[in-house]
């Protein structure tokens, strides 16, 4: 229960940290890059600066199961499973760059790192045996539920053209999904802690 617990932790503390950060990143994404790079560059890299970013995210939440696979002993699983996630990689990115050029490219990645994700989640899951109590206890699901219905905005949002509208509505999806995950996805102590956090960021910013 011990490992079930710190592996669930600091899954779920890894997913409230990173969903707001992508989130933020995701829906500017045309501004950011326009600001860093200029506008021609918007056309031809918004769509695989966004894939990218969902692999990332993808691939940093992938850390958590990764790390307990390797501590648990068992890295030969993921050696032979990145032999065979080799070889379907090769595969799939040859023929979705013959069709869809770099995009092609960004959207195997994701597709790699998700199946990635999936099966070291599972196996984790199998090697450390999660009590139901566990779960029950840290509210994953919640947190997990609420992170993808946040990631399923995204779609919406950009459909919103005019930019006024974007930063209004943005913020307040984002203030909602923090609402939900400290009511419903936390415990009390959880939510001390992580109250006083944002106390703490929150007042030297009004301050200044």
């Amino acid at each position: 229960d011990k490992l079930g617990e710190l592996f669930i932790r600091s899954f779920k503390y890894l997913l409230i940290l990173m969903t707001p950060i992508v989130f933020i990143l995701y829906i500017f994404a045309e501004d950011i890059i326009r600001i860093c790079l200029g506008l021609t560059f918007v056309e031809n890299s918004l769509v695989v600066f966004r894939v990218l970013l969902l692999t990332f995210f993808i691939n940093g939440l992938a850390v958590i199961p990764f790390v307990a696979v390797q501590g648990l002993g068992r890295a030969d699983i993921k050696a032979k499973f990145d032999i065979i996630i080799l070889i379907l990689y090769s595969v799939i990115v040859y023929f979705m760059i013959k069709t869809a050029g770099i995009n092609g490219a960004a959207w195997s990645k994701l597709f790699i790192t998700l199946v990635d994700f999936v099966f070291l989640t599972a196996v984790a899951a199998f090697l450390i045996k999660f009590s139901a109590a566990v779960i029950s206890n840290f509210r994953i699901f919640r947190v997990v539920g609420f992170s993808i219905l946040l990631v399923l905005s995204f779609p919406f949002l950009e459909m919103i053209k005019n930019k006024v509208l974007l930063f209004t509505v943005s913020p307040v999806v984002l203030i909602v999904y923090i609402f939900l995950v400290i009511k419903k996805g936390m415990d009390e102590e959880e939510k001390k802690i992580f109250t006083g956090i944002l106390k703490k960021w929150i007042k030297p910013a009004i301050a200044r």
